[in-house]
């Protein structure tokens, strides 16, 4: 398969649906709630990461019947929702974008990745578990319709540009890969790293590792305070640890 095979059928699909889907999913959205941090002087950006034991969260994703995913975007709305002060959490999702009903999507070499907004009302009489229950269908619905451009989705909620939709981006790494790449004629690549870059002020990039879970927080400088960065990568080891033990708890 070409990727070209591919954008012939995106020619040939109607849109109507994900765009009802958006405008729905969008409406009287509480938009640009900005992440309570002054920005610092300078300009660049400022990274920091921390690893995680994630053995109880596997098992507490498992007893619930909700991906690892899930449970991972439910914390990050819930630390949204706290550092906003709004029970209106609201942040990017960056997607595969890889078509189920397109035979062998998986095995197209192409851009396919998109960035789409994930909303999630939080309600105070609702538990933990039934709210990371909801994100798992949410997150199945959203990708269900990930295929707009965000620029659109953005228009359909009647603002311009994914900064007044959400402040942060949240990628969850799902594809493993070995660090040690076999080539033809037996040579060895390693030592394979990825880098990525957001023009928003925040990007939340977690990488399941085994019972361990990678957080690396990249901020630009001139709109987050690189203390206000480490004090939410703080909160993510502590919610981590916390989200098992709190169950039904409201």
């Amino acid at each position: 398969p070409r990727y070209r095979d591919y954008i012939a059928w995106l020619a040939t699909q109607s849109h109507d649906a994900e765009q009802a889907f958006w405008r729905a999913q969008l409406a009287d959205l509480d938009s640009g709630e900005a992440l309570p941090a002054p920005a610092q002087a300078g300009e660049g950006g400022y990274v920091t990461e921390a690893r995680v034991d994630i053995a109880a969260l596997r098992a507490y994703a498992a007893q619930l019947a909700v991906p690892l995913t899930a449970v991972l975007q439910a914390a990050w709305a819930l630390l949204v929702s706290r550092y906003t002060n709004t029970a209106d959490a609201c942040f990017g999702l960056t997607v595969s974008g890889r078509p189920p009903a397109l035979a062998d999507a998986g095995r197209i070499a192409g851009l396919f990745i998109n960035t789409v907004p994930m909303r999630l009302r939080l309600d105070a009489d609702e538990s933990v578990a039934a709210l990371c229950r909801r994100a798992r269908d949410l997150s199945f619905a959203v990708q269900a319709n990930d295929r707009l451009p965000l620029a659109q989705i953005a228009a359909l909620a009647g603002v311009s540009g994914a900064a007044a939709l959400f402040q942060s981006l949240l990628v969850v790494e799902n594809i493993p890969f070995d660090t040690t790449v076999a080539l033809r004629g037996g040579a060895t690549c390693e030592r394979v790293h990825a880098t990525s870059a957001t023009n928003l002020p925040l990007l939340v990039q977690l990488t399941p590792e085994a019972d361990q879970l990678h957080l690396l927080l990249q901020s630009r400088r001139a709109q987050l305070d690189d203390a206000f960065v480490e004090r939410v990568l703080a909160d993510w080891q502590q919610l981590i640890g916390e989200l098992p033990r709190l169950g039904d708890t409201r």
